[in-house]
């Protein structure tokens, strides 16, 4: 579901009040920040109040961690979409996420202009996972973790729904896929009802499981352009560290 409105609002939960604050000189204008909570009862308490399009977690939140947030958040107010930030690459923490409901899983060593692109895309109804994360996943995969080809023996796909699976598992939309693939928008649309119906998925976030729990994360992007910056960019955690000018 697509969040209609100028201004996406925000809670922002982070044990490190000066981080959050930096967070929040980042993300606005263009997001309204509600509201800022330190401690996982802190930012219950704000999204029931405020009913915000999105929270932006860190997963070591205090004291009984981001986990249990999301899942309080997504039980008690659903329609609140959820990131997630850690310094944690791993694609175990990820999987986990995603099946509980989680929108985006970032990483703080990020820079601005890709966590302010995330939350573009949650507010879009669509899923964002870091590209850094994406290679770690697809590494692991390399070494073993999953057999790709056993993948699609069991499930019968054919080389090309394969390679639609792939396009969606990088947040592709279905008008995206038909220009990657040079068919027709109704053609993309036909062949994902096929491989959904196929797989037994019950809609696009369920295909977009599949393709996180089964390789089909390409580590350039997912929801990343891919092009190299010219300079390194900074990341968005230090700006709350920095000293006032």
């Amino acid at each position: 579901m697509m969040i209609r409105g100028s201004n996406i609002r925000i809670v922002i939960a982070d044990q490190h009040v000066m981080l959050a604050q930096g967070c929040q000189k980042l993300l606005e204008p263009e997001f309204e920040v509600v509201a800022i909570a330190s401690s996982t009862p802190e930012a219950k308490a704000a999204v029931a109040e405020l009913h915000p399009d999105i929270v932006v977690t860190e997963l070591d939140l205090p004291p009984s961690g981001g986990v249990a947030l999301c899942e309080a958040v997504l039980a008690e107010t659903p329609r609140t979409k959820i990131v997630c930030l850690t310094t944690k690459v791993s694609t175990e923490t990820a999987a986990q996420l995603f099946r509980i409901g989680v929108w985006a899983y970032a990483l703080k060593q990020t820079s601005a202009s890709e966590l302010r692109q995330a939350l573009r895309k949650v507010a879009r109804g669509e899923h964002y996972l870091s590209p850094m994360l994406s290679k770690n996943a697809v590494e692991f995969l390399a070494r073993g973790g999953y057999k790709r080809k056993q993948v699609v023996e069991d499930t019968q796909l054919t080389s090309l729904q394969w390679k639609i699976v792939e396009l969606f598992g990088q947040g592709m939309s279905i008008r995206e896929v038909a220009v990657a693939l040079g068919i027709q928008v109704g053609t993309a649309a036909d062949h994902k009802y096929r491989i959904m119906r196929k797989l037994h998925l019950a809609g696009s976030y369920e295909l977009l499981k599949f393709a996180l729990m089964h390789g089909a994360i390409i580590p350039a992007s997912f929801g990343i352009s891919g092009r190299a910056s010219s300079k390194p960019a900074e990341p968005w955690s230090a700006v709350g560290s920095r000293a006032p000018a």
